[in-house]
Order: structure tokens, then C-alpha cells, then sequence
């Protein structure tokens, strides 16, 4: 079976950082991504440049230590979007540069960055422009990642105005780039939002570019981050799509927790999520996949 793994902030916002990794172990998960880089306003971006790498090999020590692996790793965001000016891009490039280093101290090569939007989430008549610095910023940002040894993997995005949000958009704005170090992390959720499968998005962007996924549901009218059959994804077409292509890297969920769920409640809730994230692995395995290739 494919390894399972989870934002790391599903449990460790509830428990702790080391009682959140126990519990991830413990109810199935191998892997985590990542999400201590998103905010660019905690302590870590304080940290003198020996401080940033010791605290980081902590936390690898006690991730590798509960038998679990960092294999993704989501850079910073912040909404609404800070990109419109020079100054803003160049603050963003540093933060950006400075997580991707992270990761490698981490022992991850993904890491998972949204375009730049320097005309916020809608850039209707400003499309041209918009291309052109997320060109330039990402080819940037390649460097960055070769350097390090880790792959940028540029996501879907869930606004419907922006240019460069949708599976085709991406894929060919990443085919554009044409660097080995610069791939794509699929949104399950995002797809839904701007009105796609996500199994037909998976066949289109095929094995050589789908580097890393994010799961997770809803019902196509916004970004909600459910658990996978809450919401109407179709997860027995996505699992043979992945199939299809002989996807080989982690199911990786990113959900959010179910408000005002009682603390009674909260262990069933965490154990169906691990459960349902290895009914998908079975399928992209090819269990009840009879009528998808072998391969």
C-alpha cells in the first residue's frame, strides 16, 4: 500500500508537537506535511541563521524519532495575497528561500508554493502581467530549490478569476518553466472549486509532473477542506486515475477539523480519516480497480 501522511497542524495544534506525532503514528500515518513555514510572522523567521537550523533538526529528531517522515513541506502563504509590489515580492523570495533551506534540514525534497498574485485573486485584464512576473519570480525560485536539493511543486489554486489557478493553467505554465526542479502539487478540493475532477486532472498532468497532492473535499461551492467522501468528490475515479499513471508517492490529506466536536468524539474522527486516506491508497494500488489497467 501507498504510504498515508497529514498536515502536521491536524493533531499538533490539538496535542502538542510530540503528542501530535505520537497520536499521527499511532493511528496509521508515515508521513507529515509540513506546516510550520506557512506563516511568515512566527518566531522561526526571527532566528539567526544557527538558531533556524537547530531548532529545525529538533524537530526533525523528534519526527524521524516517532518512526514518521516529512515529505512535504507547504511554504509561506498569506491571505489576502502581499504581492504587489516589488518590495512585497522581494520580502516573499527571502521568506520563500529561507523555507526551502528548511526543508532540506528537514529531510524533505517537496516543497509547495501557490503562484504569486500581484493583483490578488482576481486578475482579469491583467493576465499578461501577471505571467510574467510568476515567471520570473519561480524561475527564481528553481534556483533556490536546486540548490537545496528540493523540488518546488507549484499548486491549484480556488479562485475562478485568477490566471494562473486551474490543473491546465499550472501544468502549462510549469511545462513553460521546463526545470526539473519545479512540479506540481495536485489540490483535490481546489479542482472541485473551479469546477474540475480531480481524476480528470490527474490524467492530465500524468506522473512525470504530479510530484505531490493535497486532499481533501467539499461539495464545489467553496474551499472547505472536509474529509474525503463528505463532500462529492469522486475518490473511486480519483484512485484509478492515480492508478492509471502508477502515481508512487503519498496519499496526503489536508483537512481541517470538524467544529465543536466533542473531545469524546475526537479519537473515532481521527481514526475514520486515517482509514479513509487507506481505502484511497487500496485504490490507487488497484484494489477494487478491476476495470483499469493492470499495467
Amino acid at each position: 500500500m501507498l504510504p498515508i501522511g497529514m498536515i502536521d497542524t491536524y493533531y499538533c495544534n490539538q496535542y502538542g508537537f510530540r503528542q501530535g506525532l505520537i497520536r499521527l503514528k499511532a493511528h496509521g500515518y508515515d508521513t507529515i506535511d509540513y506546516q510550520g513555514f506557512v506563516d511568515t510572522n512566527t518566531p522561526l523567521y526571527e532566528k539567526s541563521p544557527h538558531e533556524f537550523e537547530a531548532y529545525l533538526k529538533e524537530q526533525y529528531n523528534a519526527i524521524t524519532a516517532e518512526g514518521l517522515a516529512v515529505h512535504q513541506i507547504h511554504g509561506p502563504w498569506r491571505f489576502p495575497p502581499q504581492d504587489a509590489t516589488l518590495e512585497e515580492q522581494e520580502e516573499r523570495f527571502e521568506k520563500m528561500s529561507r523555507s526551502i533551506a528548511g526543508a532540506a534540514i528537514l529531510g524533505c525534497s517537496r516543497w509547495i508554493v501557490h503562484p504569486i498574485m500581484p493583483f490578488s485573486t482576481d486578475d482579469t485584464g491583467h493576465e499578461k502581467e501577471a505571467m510574467e512576473q510568476n515567471l520570473k519570480f519561480m524561475k527564481r525560485l528553481c534556483r533556490v530549490g536546486r540548490e537545496n536539493g528540493v523540488v518546488i511543486c507549484l499548486e491549484n489554486m480556488p479562485f475562478r478569476h485568477l490566471s494562473l489557478a486551474g490543473t491546465a493553467e499550472i501544468l502549462d505554465f510549469i511545462k513553460a518553466i521546463d526545470d526539473d526542479y519545479f512540479k506540481m502539487c495536485l489540490d483535490t478540493g481546489h479542482c472541485m472549486v473551479c469546477g474540475q475532477s480531480p481524476a480528470e486532472a490527474v490524467r492530465m498532468i500524468g506522473k512525470e509532473y504530479l510530484f505531490a497532492l493535497h486532499i481533501h473535499d467539499n461539495d464545489g461551492s467553496g474551499d472547505y477542506h472536509w474529509s474525503p467522501f463528505r463532500g462529492t468528490i469522486d475518490w473511486r475515479d480519483f484512485g484509478k486515475a492515480l492508478h492509471s499513471i502508477r502515481f508512487q508517492g503519498v496519499i496526503s490529506l489536508e483537512v481541517v477539523r470538524q467544529p465543536h466536536l466533542p473531545d469524546s468524539l475526537s479519537e473515532d474522527e481521527e481514526i475514520s480519516l486515517a482509514h479513509k486516506a487507506k481505502y484511497i491508497a487500496d485504490l490507487v494500488c488497484g484494489k477494487d480497480c478491476s476495470d483499469t489497467e493492470n499495467g
